[in-house]
């Protein structure tokens, strides 16, 4: 448990270097697009399965074997991860 703190800590000091101290903005646009709608992206995990729908949409290049099993979490990841990109670019964020 001690690990996960330390490793939770280092990860924080390297963000805040890179994007607050160095000023690589530009770096952090693919967490923004996550972040800005948060919330709507814990709601919406809870319903929609995004490896099980990555498997419907990339069905041709899904097939039966290692490396397709690896790539579907990923594929599940990069489908959520567009589809909150279309909602940020037209600027719709769920606000509580």
């Amino acid at each position: 448990m001690a690990h996960t703190g330390g490793w939770s800590l280092l990860l924080l000091a390297l963000f805040h270097l890179t994007f607050d101290g160095l000023r690589l903005e530009r770096l952090g646009a693919f967490f923004q697009v996550l972040g800005a709608n948060s919330i709507l992206v814990y709601l919406v995990s809870a319903f929609v399965s995004w490896s099980g729908l990555a498997e419907v949409v990339f069905a041709l290049a899904l097939r039966n074997g290692r490396l397709a099993q690896d790539f579907v979490p990923l594929a599940g990841f990069l489908l959520q991860w567009l589809v909150f990109y279309g909602l940020w670019r037209r600027r719709i964020f769920l606000r509580v």
